[in-house]
């Protein structure tokens, strides 16, 4: 086999950062959360029902990539809210 330049890589994972607006959000519905197991533990969580899901997007960008020798990598996203993707239970 005929040696090249290219080697594969995995792409570096670069985190969103998120608005003080979301952390707040975020923290209100941890709250309720735990809120809301606080009364379910009341009542041995005799309605809790519980389920498996996974989030399905429409769109996977690769997870490695081929680059030349010396080339930087490229950066591969977190999946934003944005993201189209389909909850499947």
């Amino acid at each position: 086999m005929e040696e090249t330049d290219f080697k594969k890589i995995a792409l570096r994972w670069v985190p969103y950062t998120l608005t003080k607006e979301q952390k707040n959000r975020r923290v209100i519905a941890a709250r309720e959360m735990l809120s809301q197991l606080i009364q379910m533990r009341r009542n041995n969580f005799v309605h809790a029902i519980t389920g498996d899901e996974t989030w399905i997007y429409y769109k996977n960008p690769p997870n490695s990539a081929w680059i030349r020798r010396g080339e930087e990598a490229p950066k591969r996203v977190a999946k934003g809210t944005a993201s189209p993707e389909v909850l499947v239970t």
